[in-house]
């Protein structure tokens, strides 16, 4: 009878430990020695989301994540051993995936005999707990970081005891060296305010206590470290002891020195600003994105003939001219993606009139349209007038181009008409007088033949001046037929079709660098042939004549150079290089016509390049040239 009682103890007593198990919120599991879950309580379904179906017969280790599966094996090997795990707090995975702070208790089950035959594990969501700590940490953080950050220093006063607590900050903020508990005494305070200011705040703080309300109040200090000035924020509220009387004011005190300073400058600022804004000769505007006037000055409203209140209800649209309005709308998008805007258009003043006026817009930080509007009236009427003469001056220029051609040609007709009539009578004097120094050349004085000689070398030379000046003529007509060039096959062509006009003299040439030149082969040989010619000739005089052929660099840019060692010139008269029929020297020196040197400098320019000489008396001359580049052309 005895054992069926104690049987009937243990049956209820197991029951009801069943009924506790399968009533917690926790999540109660039962497994055996390798993990497989053996019991499911409802507690377990909640947490995790498993039904005892899906759970029992199958491994613990659903729960653990990847990384923390070493838990489940550590936890298993100490059940083995009869040991039990309290409180770990890890985590573990639900069935939608998603994980669970969890606080974990795991004890051993035996048998009767005292072998460990399985486990009982009891996990306790601690989700909520875990955030609250996690919010309680970032809350601490986010204070001690804001009074850091920010300087803000935190106070007590015991309005009982008069003591004064301060956190670190405080000390920095008033120069201080810090005390291990962080109180001073209220001397330390009082003694760092500026006197003048020190009986107002006195008087705030006790009427704050009393009231038991919050204050705020603005002081000055000079900080105890450097004696700098600094000006306080301080805001208090009063903390009650149990009986409802003042105990502790705390509070917190800000250095708001740089904030003032720049609270002066942004009112100076404004002040100039207004300032320009009111006086500027130019209208000025503010809009907001979508077009409506927020602020005029007194210039746009003398410009419109309304009054700033009068603008400050209008929109864009109302007072450009009527034809203008289609345009608002595509203004404003430009401008409020643009930042920047400029265009002219034509405005409508009150009166109904309209005139023309240039707009210039920008975006402001704070997103709204700043405009300066100029009349350009006057100087609209300016440009029309320019545009008149302009127009007038480009039919004046057609008509005297028109002029001019007319002359050119009819100076092209009458220069070869000339030529053609002065050649017949050059060539009758130059052969007769040959034909008289002939036929009769034994019969007349010494005189006489030299006079005749010097007919024939004047029509001669008559001639050459003819050919010389038609050609530098034709060089501004002639059509350039632009080419790659071999310089250095050109110079060296043109070497040997000149041969040698001197047979007895000694001439030595060098020829450098010639880079390829673009242009047109026929002119640029004619170029290389002048300059050549004119090397050796002045340069006969030599017993030794040296001809350099070359190029250097100027600009980025070969210029090419022909370089003798003759009898050179003052650079002085270099001005008359290059002008037709000027010489530098006498014809019974040396010979020609003086039209060479032009020729080169015509040629020169009409390949968008520049030609110039460097020389000395008896010390030789070089002769420099350029041609447009082939990136140019």
């Amino acid at each position: 009878m005895k054992g069926v009682t104690e049987r009937k103890r243990v049956e209820v007593a197991a029951a009801r430990l069943a009924a506790i198990v399968e009533s917690s919120d926790d999540a109660v599991i039962g497994k055996d020695l390798s993990g497989v879950v053996t019991s499911w309580n409802a507690g377990a379904e909640k947490n995790f989301g498993y039904t005892a179906e899906e759970m029992i017969g199958r491994p613990i280790g659903l729960l653990i994540p990847i990384e923390r599966q070493h838990e489940g094996t550590d936890i298993l090997q100490r059940v083995r051993r009869g040991e039990s795990v309290r409180h770990f707090d890890t985590v573990r995975l639900r069935k939608d995936g998603t994980r669970i702070d969890v606080s974990i208790t795991v004890s051993a089950i035996k048998d009767a005999t005292g072998t460990t035959i399985g486990a009982s594990k009891v996990a306790r969501d601690i989700t909520e707990r875990k955030r609250a700590e996690e919010a309680r940490r970032e809350s601490e953080d986010r204070m001690r970081l804001a009074t850091e950050a920010t300087g803000v220093g935190i106070w007590e006063w015991n309005v009982t005891t008069n003591q004064i607590r301060w956190d670190a900050q405080m000390f920095r903020i008033y120069g201080i060296a810090p005390t291990p508990d962080g109180f001073v005494p209220y001397a330390a305070w009082s003694g760092v305010v500026l006197p003048e200011d020190l009986p107002e705040q006195e008087k705030i703080l006790r009427e704050t206590a009393q009231r038991l309300g919050r204050g705020s109040r603005e002081f000055r200090i000079r900080r105890t470290t450097d004696g700098e000035g600094r000006t306080i924020q301080a805001v208090e509220t009063v903390r009650p002891d149990a009986e409802g009387k003042p105990q502790w004011v705390v509070g917190t005190n800000l250095d708001i020195t740089e904030q003032k300073k720049a609270e002066k400058v942004v009112r100076e600022s404004e002040t100039r600003y207004r300032t320009l804004f009111g006086c500027a000769p130019d209208g000025i505007v503010i809009a907001n994105p979508q077009g409506f006037y927020l602020d005029a000055n007194a210039s746009v409203c003398d410009m419109l003939g309304f009054t700033r209140e009068q603008i400050i209800r209008l929109h864009s649209s109302d007072i450009v001219a009527p034809e203008e309005t289609v345009e608002i709308e595509p203004a404003l998008r430009a401008i409020n993606a643009d930042s920047f805007y400029r265009r002219q258009w034509k405005f409508k003043r009150k009166d109904g009139s309209n005139f023309a006026a240039e707009v210039i817009a920008t975006t402001m930080p704070d997103g709204n349209i700043l405009a300066m509007i100029r009349d350009i009236t006057e100087r609209k009427r300016a440009e029309d007038k320019i545009n008149r003469l302009n127009a007038e001056l480009e039919r004046r220029v057609a008509e005297r181009t028109a002029q001019l051609e007319t002359a050119n040609k009819e100076l092209e007709a009458f220069s070869y008409s000339v030529s053609h009539d002065l050649r017949a009578p050059l060539r009758a004097v130059d052969g007769f007088s040959q034909a008289v120094i002939e036929d009769f050349g034994a019969v007349l004085p010494e005189e006489g033949r030299r006079q005749l000689g010097v007919i024939r070398q004047s029509a001669q030379r008559m001639g050459q001046l003819i050919d010389d000046l038609l050609a530098f003529a034709r060089l501004g007509r002639q059509e350039l037929n632009r080419r790659t060039i071999d310089t250095e096959a050109l110079v060296k062509a043109v070497l040997s079709e000149m041969g040698s006009p001197w047979p007895e003299r000694r001439v030595e040439v060098r020829i450098g660098r010639l880079p390829a030149s673009v242009g047109d082969l026929a002119l640029l040989k004619q170029v290389w042939i002048n300059l050549l010619s004119n090397a050796l000739k002045y340069s006969r005089k030599r017993d030794q004549a040296v001809i350099e052929i070359g190029s250097v660099e100027i600009g980025g840019e070969p210029a090419f150079f022909v370089r003798d060692n003759g009898a050179g010139f003052d650079l002085r008269y270099a001005g008359k290089l290059f002008g037709v029929f000027q010489r530098l020297h006498r014809l019974d020196e040396f010979e020609g016509t003086g039209v060479g040197l032009a020729i080169v400098q015509r040629i020169v320019q009409r390949h968008g390049g520049r030609v110039w000489a460097e020389a000395a008396v008896e010390r030789g001359a070089t002769f420099f040239f350029t041609l447009e580049s082939e990136k140019a052309s």
